[in-house]
C-alpha cells in the first residue's frame, strides 16, 4: 500500500513556493457580543473589529491559473482570490480566519487619489512611488515631487508642493496582501496520520471591509 509522504510534499512546495509574511488575527475586545459590531472609535482596531499580530516569515505554494479557475467554478473562491497550498512545516499551516498574508516575491501596480492634509496614510505595503499629479488653481496638471512612505504608511514630503485640501493621484507599485477568507479555512487534512498540505483560499485585503 502506497502511503503519501508529507515530507516529500513539504520539500516540493518549499522548493517552488513563494515567500510571505503571515499575521495572526484576533477579534478585538471592543466588539459588542450582542450585535457583533465593533466600536467605531476604538483606537486599537480603528473600528474594523480585528487585531493582527506581528508578521512571521513563511513559505507557501500557490495554485496555478487552471487550479484557481476550478475553485472558482466550484463556487469556493471568486475571481481575484488566490488559492495556496501550505506545507505542514510552514508556520502558515496554522492559518485561521481573517489572518493576513503579504506576498514578498511579486509586486503589482497601483494608482489612486488622496486628499492632501486629510488622510495621507496608505493602508498597503508600497514598494515605490513613481508619480504624483494634481491640478493647480488654473486647472493645469502639475507633476509634483515624490514623497517618501514611512513604516506606518504615512506620506512624508520633503518638498511640499501639493496644497492642503487638494486631491492628488499617487502611482507606483505595491505588494499584494490577502486575508484568509473565513468560509474556507478547512481543518488540517490528515491522511493515515500524516499532516498533508492545506489548501486555503485567500481574498484581497482591499475587500476586507466588504466581507
Amino acid at each position: 500500500m502506497t502511503q503519501l509522504s508529507s515530507a516529500e510534499f513539504n520539500h516540493f512546495l518549499n522548493s517552488i513556493g513563494q515567500a510571505v509574511m503571515w499575521r495572526r488575527s484576533h477579534a478585538c475586545p471592543c466588539v459588542n457580543p450582542h450585535s457583533g459590531q465593533p466600536k467605531p472609535s476604538c483606537q486599537h482596531c480603528t473600528g474594523n473589529g480585528r487585531l493582527w499580530q506581528g508578521a512571521v516569515p513563511a513559505r507557501t505554494g500557490v495554485a496555478g491559473r487552471e487550479g484557481q479557475k476550478q475553485w472558482v467554478q466550484f463556487g469556493i473562491s471568486d475571481v481575484g482570490d488566490v488559492v495556496v497550498s501550505i506545507p505542514s512545516d510552514s508556520p502558515l499551516y496554522a492559518i485561521g480566519p481573517f489572518d493576513r498574508v503579504l506576498f514578498l516575491n511579486r509586486t503589482e501596480p497601483f494608482s489612486h487619489n488622496i486628499v492632501k492634509g486629510v488622510n495621507e496614510q496608505i493602508n498597503f505595503f508600497v514598494v515605490g512611488i513613481e508619480k504624483v499629479l494634481y491640478l493647480d488653481d488654473a486647472g493645469a496638471l502639475v507633476d509634483a515631487a515624490l514623497p517618501a512612505v514611512l513604516a506606518d504608511g504615512t506620506l512624508d514630503w520633503t518638498d511640499v508642493e501639493v496644497p492642503d485640501g487638494v486631491t492628488f493621484s499617487v502611482t507606483g507599485r505595491r505588494r499584494g496582501e490577502y486575508y484568509c477568507f473565513p468560509a474556507t479555512p478547512f481543518d488540517r487534512p490528515h491522511h493515515a496520520g500524516a499532516a498533508l498540505p492545506r489548501k486555503v483560499v485567500l481574498r484581497r485585503f482591499d475587500l476586507y471591509a466588504n466581507q
